[in-house]
């Protein structure tokens, strides 16, 4: 929030603004007790014990502050090798965007944590998801389904002899059908796994 304040120069107003934080952090609780301290009434000085609360309290915002900044930075290393989504403000038109990428590296510039996405660094602040990356063995999983839903539709109108509960069951392939990730062939009205096929003519 911006209040402007009233500046005589020369005999002219002029109007300065003035920014004023919506937060007290420790530096402006340090000053605010320094300043307390050089104007306090000489007859009636401030007492011990008030002096030692507000300095507990000074002490007890330094640290809330202090664990929030560490809470954040380790949050932000557990997020390097994970994807992440985050808003980030486009250079060229100036516009709020959105940016998905494996979080390479982290940088912490004083107050400020940022990530490095796609390309882009991001304010730690600005990221919205994250989510793990597939392990390898997922990847080859997943390599492994869409390996064999291309290779089950290259099947279809080739004979193929299958077992399936113990019997053969031979025929041209119909169609393909993909369920819960699995796949599965249509062989004489019958829908038989890629994987019970044992012959292809």
């Amino acid at each position: 929030m911006a209040i402007s304040g009233i500046l005589m120069t020369n005999g002219t107003v002029n109007q300065k603004p003035r920014e004023f934080k919506s937060s007290l952090d420790k530096d402006s609780f340090l000053n605010l007790l320094v300043v307390q301290l050089k104007n306090q009434n000489p007859l009636q000085p401030m007492e011990d014990k008030e002096f030692i609360a507000q300095m507990a309290q000074f002490t007890n915002l330094e640290t809330t502050q202090n664990m929030s900044r560490t809470l954040k930075v380790n949050s932000a290393y557990n997020m390097v090798n994970k994807l992440a989504t985050a808003r980030y403000i486009d250079e060229n038109s100036s516009e709020v965007k959105k940016t998905i990428g494996v979080v390479e590296k982290v940088r912490v510039d004083n107050e400020k944590i940022y990530l490095s996405l796609d390309g882009k660094e991001v304010l730690f602040d600005d990221v919205e998801e994250v989510t793990d990356v597939l392990s390898p063995v997922e990847q080859m999983q997943m390599i492994n389904q869409n390996f064999g839903q291309v290779y089950a539709f290259s099947m279809i109108g080739k004979t193929v002899k299958a077992k399936v509960n113990n019997e053969d069951v031979e025929g041209p392939v119909e169609k393909v059908k993909l369920d819960k990730g699995k796949v599965f062939l249509t062989v004489n009205d019958k829908d038989i796994s890629l994987g019970s096929v044992y012959e292809i003519k």
